[in-house]
């Protein structure tokens, strides 16, 4: 039996802004950002400041999310809703914190104008085409014959994107640095200028922050 204690810890939050968040209009057939809302106001209320540095990894971990471009999508859409503001402060660095005034929140009709289209039901789930089982099996096979380095196979999974030798050139060359940031913040960018991330992208991304 849980034994949930304010002496633990609590979060301290106006009823006002909570009262605006109970009664916003969330897209239908998803949670995604009303945890990730949520969230941000345990990591930022709940050490008493008003904003804080969290990244993606971070937002997956603590939601449980395991499609980091889900993730970044409906960060990107809370933002734009205005419920979250975020502040780069570093290529790989962003501050994020609730807006609190809620009367500049934007109702759902609108921020749907205002992001990608996308359809509802499918925003929890990996929205690439699936392709059939024999080709499936012949992609594997070639992967495992050029046995491509790791952190590469995991890197372009993450950003849906085919693995090159090219790519994997990169990755072995920067293996020892700490690539998920780099791959975070193009998969968040790409997601704001509504294109698709690409290997070029990624080893001209890799290349600048590495230099």
């Amino acid at each position: 039996m849980a034994d949930v204690q304010c002496e633990k810890g609590y979060t301290m939050i106006a009823n006002e802004l909570l009262e605006a968040f109970v009664n916003y209009e969330f897209p239908p057939k998803t949670n995604v950002p009303q945890r990730l809302f949520l969230f941000v106001i345990r990591k930022t209320y709940g050490y008493h400041k008003k904003e804080d540095v969290i990244s993606i990894s971070q937002f997956q971990e603590g939601i449980k999310e395991k499609n980091r471009t889900n993730t970044v999508y409906w960060l990107n859409y809370l933002v734009q809703a205005r419920l979250l503001v975020k502040n780069k402060i570093s290529p790989i660095k962003t501050k994020w914190r609730v807006n609190k005034d809620y009367d500049c929140w934007l109702p759902l009709v609108q921020v749907r104008l205002l992001v990608q289209v996308r359809s509802w039901s499918s925003a929890s789930t990996d929205t690439r085409s699936s392709a059939s089982t024999d080709t499936h099996k012949r992609k594997k096979e070639i992967i495992q014959k050029k046995e491509y380095h790791e952190k590469t196979i995991i890197i372009c999974k993450d950003l849906g994107i085919e693995i090159t030798s090219k790519i994997d050139e990169y990755v072995r060359k920067y293996a020892d640095k700490e690539i998920k940031p780099v791959v975070d913040n193009l998969i968040q960018w790409c997601s704001e200028k509504n294109i698709k991330p690409t290997g070029l992208r990624l080893m001209n991304w890799m290349r600048r922050e590495f230099k």
